[in-house]
C-alpha cells in the first residue's frame, strides 16, 4: 500500500470512528406483508428494508435516520384511505421503487401518501 493511501485510510479511521461499526450493522431485511411497521420500528441506521410482493398495510412512521425502504415488483403499501400512508420523521431516509395507494383525503390534517416532517 502506498504511503498516500495509508495516510488517507488512517485519516478516515480517526475522523469516522463509528463508520466501520455502522457499516457492519447495516443489513438488507426482507419485509413480509403484515410486518412493515414492526420491521421499520426495529431497523438500524443504514438498513435496507425490501418489501416483498404483496399488500403491506400503511400508516407507517419512520423515526430511524438513514434507512432505505424499497419495493420489489408487486409490493404495494396501502394506507386504507386514512391518514399518512408513510410518515417520515427522520433525516436521510430513502424511499425507492414503491407503489403507494389509498392515502387519506383530509387536507387540513395534511394526509398524504408520503408526509415529510421538517426534520426529514
Amino acid at each position: 500500500m502506498s504511503p498516500v493511501a495509508r495516510a488517507v485510510l488512517l485519516a478516515l479511521a480517526v475522523a469516522l470512528p463509528g463508520a466501520a461499526s455502522e457499516a457492519a450493522r447495516a443489513a438488507v431485511l426482507p419485509v413480509e406483508p403484515g410486518r412493515l411497521q414492526d420491521v421499520v420500528a426495529h431497523a438500524a441506521p443504514g438498513d435496507v428494508l425490501r418489501l416483498v410482493p404483496g399488500i403491506h398495510h400503511g400508516n407507517v412512521t419512520i423515526d430511524t435516520p438513514g434507512i432505505t425502504l424499497e419495493g420489489q415488483p408487486g409490493a404495494v403499501i396501502d394506507g386504507g384511505g386514512q391518514g399518512r400512508t408513510i410518515w417520515v420523521r427522520a433525516p436521510d431516509v430513502t424511499l425507492r421503487r414503491l407503489t403507494i395507494r389509498h392515502s387519506g383525503l383530509d387536507l387540513p390534517a395534511m394526509d398524504a401518501a408520503v408526509f415529510l416532517d421538517k426534520a426529514a
